[in-house]
């Protein structure tokens, strides 16, 4: 007997990531400083490399370092980096439209400008799938697969 329930959560995953770009297509928009469109004069050059080693650094911590880190599970060591992987770029995908979301809430300018998407956004956005695969890992050491 053939089941549906992989079908169901393989339209969820679709339905979700779907809903994502949808909201990033709607609310973000590239920063004047990072897009290539901008004028040569309009672009400060200086800012993104001032960013770009912690960015870089942030990610191979994130995806590299967490992932194989959850390689110690005898039983589950592939599918682990494999869900650490997908869980830390949901996180960095929803972390980024969650902190400029609930920011402009507490700061009481909740009006309709768009995101700017640029390196800073970027590192905080791998600082919240950071802290997610922390709260992942603690998870992971709290309960065993054995």
């Amino acid at each position: 007997m053939r089941t549906i329930i992989p079908y169901i959560q393989g339209s969820w995953a679709i339905f979700c990531i779907a809903c994502v770009i949808t909201l990033y297509g709607l609310f973000t928009k590239h920063d004047s400083l990072t897009s290539p469109l901008a004028d040569d004069g309009e672009r400060n050059p200086h800012y993104i490399g001032d960013h770009w080693t912690t960015f870089m650094d942030l990610q191979v911590m994130v995806f590299v370092g967490f992932g194989f880190l959850y390689v110690f599970l005898r039983a589950h060591s592939w599918a682990s980096i494999a869900f650490n992987w997908l869980a830390g770029s949901w996180a960095f995908l929803i972390g980024i439209l969650w902190l400029e979301f609930w920011s402009r809430v507490f700061s009481s300018n909740f009006e309709h400008n768009k995101i700017k998407l640029d390196i800073k956004m970027l590192v905080e956005g791998s600082f919240c799938a950071a802290s997610i695969l922390i709260a992942y890992g603690a998870v992971l050491g709290k309960l065993n697969a054995y």
